[in-house]
Parts: C-alpha cells; structure tokens; sequence
C-alpha cells in the first residue's frame, strides 16, 4: 500500500512526496512537528551521541536546529552567566513575529501547546501565558499536574495530592471536577491489569472500573454526565490484560489488549454512539504506540491503516529494507520512509537509518505554503529590562507592565508602591479610613487592612507581622509593601535581581 492510496480515498486529499536534499550520518529519525510550509524531525547521530533538531520544507530544503514562528511567536533559548564556567544554564523566553520579546527569558523550561497558549516552568511554578505574552494561570509543579485538550476543555489540572481532576475552559474557568478513583495503572481481580489513558479529547473522557469481576469501561461529557459505558469483560469473553490505551482526537477510546494464549486485540469503543469494534489482526508482537484518526481511516504509527470499523486496510510501504513511522498533526500526515543501514557499529542495539523519504497527505483545499516562518536568528536581539518609569525597577502583573504615577520605593529590601493602584490592579475594592490612616481592601472573601507606619497587617482574622510597613509620603500619598499585599491575596511574586524586576503572578 502507498500513500497515493490514501490519498485516492478520499476526493479533498492530495500527496507530495519529498526527498531530503541533504543527507546525515545513520542515525535514528522521529517526526516532531507539521508546519503548511514543512516538518521536523528529532534526529539522533548514534555514533556521535549527538541530538538535533531538522526542519525539511516541502522542497526538501534542510535547516539544521531551525526556530521556528507559532501562531506568530516563537520560543528563544539564552544562555545564562554563571561563576561556574564549566556549567552552563540556559533560560527561555518567548518573541513575536517582529522580533519583540514578548515573554522575557527568565524561564527554565517553555513548550507551544498547539492551541494558542504557551506553559513556562520557574522556580517549581507553572505559569500558561496566551501568546500575547500575559499570564492566564499559575500553579505549583508539584501540586498540580497539567495536560492541555481540544474542544471545550483548554487544560486539565489533576490535583498529584488528592488526585482530583479539574477541567478548564478558555477562559480558565473551571467546568467539571471529579476524583480519579482508577489508578494509570490498576490490578483487577481477574488476574490481569489495565493501563488507562486519563485525558480527556472532544470533550470526552474515559474512566475504567470494577464491578462484579468486570472491567466496565464508562464515558463522560466533559461536565461529568455518563454518556455510555462498555463491558469489557463480556465484550472479550476471556481474561485479558489491557496493555495500553488511547483516546483520539475525536473522543473514541481505542485499546490494545494482550487476551488468553497470547492473543492481540484491538477495541474501539465510542462513548458518544457506544459503538465497539474489535479486530484480532495483529498476532504477533506489541502492535502500536500511536494511533490516528486522518479523515475516515485510523491510522497506526507503524503503517497499518484500518477503516473507522477497526477493517484491515492495508499495510504502508510494507518491506523489509524500510522502516515506516506516521505522524499526524494539524490535519496534514506525514510518512517518514526510513531505509536500514548497516547496524554493526550501533550501541544500544538499535537499528540505524537514513531519512529516504517524507511523503505528506494533505486537504487539497489547503495548499502547501512557501511562507517562510524560521526565525532569522542574526535578528534576534538581547533581551534589555525597560528603563522604570521612576527608576531601575519594574513590577509585573501576570507578565503585563504596570505604571504607577508615582515612584515605588525600596526600604530595608522590600519595594513598596502607590496602596490604591496596586489594590486595583489585583482586583480588589479599596476604601480609606482618614481617622485611623488605614487602607482596606476586598477581593473574593478576602479582607487586608493596612495602617500607615503599623509593622502589622489584618488578612480577615490573621495578624500579619510586615517586615516594612506601609509609609505617607509627599503628605498624602500611601505606599504598601508589594509582596505582603500580594501574597496576602494569594499571588506569587519573584524578584529578579539581575534584571531589577518584580513579577506577580496571579492564581
């Protein structure tokens, strides 16, 4: 089977078949992304034990550890000046199409969600930002676990505590909530185990339980409702282990399961129709780690391709001088036809091979474009902290600038700024008592007062010692202590020395 076939299934694709220009050494190839104008590829130089990174338009043109735009950003590696020469500290951030930088390079780790946001790690905090570089949401890495969707669910946090699973809206309003009371991996009475996929696609999400001896596979919408459920037990009618699991893109569940005498099948369950198929094509060995849905086939990463009945198709590219690996994304699929070369000199035992060739299937009704989005690298340069309006520091709400009309100022390390603008600017109502100098704000349930030249704060019911207490100054202007009021109000904040900037990350 070839991908003219593919194609020829349906009237809206059409195929192109690339040939690399440019050639490597052997090495191992993995598809990491799909562009209109291109893809890349993971590439592994065994015997150099070197890892990059190629882009490959659809010329067969080669760039070598490419940038490239995203939604018009794109993410920047710095490195960082440490007293040990020996080690060096790389951080990211993020710039815009006209070479702005829009997310400064402060961030140890930053990865493209594929859907408009972007999610940074610091200082064991994950912040999301939207791609005009403010922040939507933040939460410590070892408290919550975050996995981004598509459909009416943006992100799904599970609790790592509790193990609770919070569903979330664009808007990052949460939508559903439920406790994960199925393991990832869970031992049933029966004998055997399932490893369960807990994301949630199309708005639809899986739950495995137990009962009578059963493994009940269950379906729910994503405000919890049960849509339909599946006896597995009773569908296979022998014992099984559940070797591994998916859910598509569009919200079917699809499981490999290893039955009695060795067996491999193969279940496609649907939680909107309760359809179920199953096919014991594979006999032999695991049959996949991924698997798509591309118009109305499914296709597996190893180059089987079933129709939406779980029916054999056909077998891609199928000899034994080529290793087949697919990868979709953005409606476009991507076939590296991968040649073996001699794998005598490999480590590890793997198999080495040369990049033959990358044949892409896409809407014929979305061309091919030769927009060039790379970043030009010689473009890009150092991030500078703006100038203060008042002085060298600046403060940051949620990565978005604030001005303030007067100066903050800095007393014993701690910076304090005009009391009404920063109330407003973290939402809260503010009123001011002239007879006792206090400042009381309200924000969600929250209550903090403040008294001029008072080293204590009220949060509700709480003293609060300050380190600095809130000053008058020019007679009648009232400065807080930034971090108290902010942290009283649940908000992270961090301080950059080297770029003389505070940053307030709102929950």
């Amino acid at each position: 089977m070839t991908i003219e076939d593919i194609a020829e299934k349906n009237f809206e694709l059409d195929w192109k078949n690339v040939i690399p220009k440019e050639q490597f050494s052997p090495g191992m190839y993995f598809c990491s992304g799909v562009y209109d104008f291109g893809t890349t590829f993971h590439y592994y130089d065994i015997s150099n034990d070197i890892s990059n990174e190629i882009f490959i338009d659809y010329d067969g043109n080669i760039t070598l550890n490419p940038i490239i735009f995203q939604d018009g950003i794109a993410i920047i590696k710095t490195t960082e000046e440490t007293l040990d020469e020996q080690k060096i500290n790389y951080k990211y951030g993020c710039i815009n199409s006209k070479y702005e930088w829009i997310i400064p390079p402060i961030y140890e780790r930053i990865v493209y969600c594929d859907n408009g946001f972007i999610m940074a790690e610091r200082n064991k905090r994950i912040y999301i930002f939207n791609i005009y570089g403010e922040v939507q949401i933040s939460f410590r890495q070892d408290e919550f676990y975050a996995e981004f969707s598509t459909g009416d669910v943006i992100l799904k946090l599970s609790n790592l505590k509790t193990k609770s699973q919070y569903l979330l809206d664009n808007s990052f309003n949460i939508i559903n909530k439920y406790n994960l009371n199925s393991k990832e991996e869970k031992e049933v009475s029966q004998g055997g185990y399932i490893t369960f996929d807990n994301r949630i696609k199309n708005n639809i999400y899986y739950r495995a339980d137990e009962k009578n001896n059963d493994i009940i596979i269950n379906g729910y919408n994503s405000k919890g409702e049960l849509l339909n459920a599946l006896n597995l037990s009773d569908k296979i009618g022998k014992k099984f282990n559940v070797f591994t699991s998916q859910i598509l893109d569009n919200g079917d569940l699809i499981l490999c399961l290893n039955v009695e005498n060795d067996t491999h099948c193969i279940v496609l369950f649907s939680a909107l129709t309760s359809d179920c198929y199953t096919s014991y094509y594979f006999k032999d060995g695991f049959p996949f780690e991924q698997v798509y849905n591309f118009y109305d086939m499914l296709v597996f990463d190893n180059g089987i391709v079933m129709d939406n009945n779980l029916e054999y198709v056909g077998h891609l590219y199928n000899n034994d001088n080529y290793e087949v690996k697919i990868f979709v994304d953005k409606g476009k699929l991507i076939c590296s036809l991968l040649k073996y070369v001699d794998s005598s000199e490999s480590i590890f035992d793997k198999s080495l091979y040369q990049l033959s060739n990358v044949y892409i299937v896409y809407n014929n009704k979305k061309e091919l474009s030769n927009d060039n989005l790379l970043v030009d690298k010689n473009r890009i340069s150092k991030y500078v902290e703006p100038k203060g309006v008042y002085g060298e520091i600046n403060i940051y709400l949620n990565n978005k600038r604030l001005n303030f009309d007067i100066a903050p100022i800095t007393e014993d390390d701690r910076t304090l700024v005009p009391m009404r603008a920063i109330f407003e600017a973290l939402g809260a109502e503010v009123e001011w008592e002239n007879e006792t100098q206090t400042a009381t704000a309200t924000k969600d349930g929250i209550t903090v007062s403040v008294t001029i030249d008072s080293n204590k704060m009220q949060k509700n019911a709480e003293e609060i010692e300050l380190d600095v207490p809130a000053r008058l100054v020019e007679d009648s202007r009232t400065l807080v202590p930034l971090r108290a009021i902010s942290e009283a109000f649940g908000c992270q904040v961090e301080w950059n020395e080297e770029l003389q900037r505070v940053d307030i990350y709102s929950n």
